[in-house]
């Protein structure tokens, strides 16, 4: 080997250290990228949603979002990295050729983008799977609380400048609140919109939720409690802006669960 050929091996070490190092130290990711769709060789419904975040040159699969992107829109993209392992060999990039985000959160901007479609290159993709936790549908024996039937929260989440009830989250958690509220002969129900007002940071761009959207929230909420069969007299409504994060919420979804409604089912 000679002396240019060991520089090149030498460089090339070094970056790929310098990138896993990188990798190592990120827990969260919180960037705005624009959406690549990739056509798969399964069947109908198998293809992927992809970003690139362009400060890491990495290609991330968005397969864990309750929502998906829409071609030619910028999304904003907050979510926890896997296992660094994972990221190093590659695993879970097989079926779509991206780097799967887990407990992401895919919010869809108003600021277009160029469209991505690229061919399936060998990917299998993913077949639709309905989610373990998919409302049981109305045919089928319906299951109820368990006493004791006590005071609770539940919390509905909302991407960002949105008050859209997220398809497989918010209805799940809507029926098990009313079933709670029927069953528990609740006195009152409590409903609080929030939003995110205050500036944040993402991919060096400012963004904040209006105030309104907090109302908005709390609007849709009281009107999906009211047509579940809960009388109109029995909740009561408020809205606020720039809430404490979730504690329970991801390093990576802090700023995410501000966007929020509580129902407090009061027994």
């Amino acid at each position: 080997m000679n002396n240019q050929s060991r520089i090149q091996v030498v460089l090339l070490t070094g970056l790929l250290l310098a990138h896993e190092a990188v990798i190592a130290a990120e827990i969260a990711k919180h960037f705005i990228a624009c959406p690549i769709y990739r056509d798969t060789v399964l069947a109908r419904k198998s293809g992927c949603w992809l970003v690139n975040d362009d400060e890491t040159g990495i290609r991330y699969d968005l397969q864990r979002s309750h929502t998906k992107p829409q071609l030619g829109q910028e999304v904003l993209v907050e979510a926890m990295l896997p296992d660094v392992d994972q990221t190093k060999t590659g695993s879970g990039t097989e079926a779509c050729g991206g780097v799967v985000l887990k407990t992401v959160r895919v919010s869809v901007l108003p600021t277009s983008c160029k469209p991505f479609l690229i061919p399936a290159e060998g990917y299998a993709g993913l077949n639709y799977q309905v989610p373990s936790t998919a409302m049981t549908p109305n045919y089928l024996p319906q299951p109820q609380p368990k006493p004791p039937y006590v005071t609770r929260d539940f919390t509905i989440l909302f991407n960002y400048n949105d008050d859209y009830l997220i398809y497989q989250h918010a209805e799940i958690i809507l029926q098990e609140a009313v079933r709670l509220a029927k069953v528990g002969k609740a006195k009152q129900i409590i409903v609080t919109g929030y939003a995110s007002t205050q500036p944040d940071l993402a991919s060096g761009r400012s963004i904040q939720e209006n105030i309104n959207f907090a109302k908005a929230r709390a609007l849709m909420v009281n009107e999906a409690l009211t047509r579940l069969g809960i009388p109109k007299s029995m909740i009561t409504l408020s809205w606020q802006g720039d809430p404490p994060a979730d504690s329970n919420a991801s390093e990576a979804l802090k700023e995410a669960s501000k966007r929020r409604v509580t129902i407090q089912v009061q027994i």
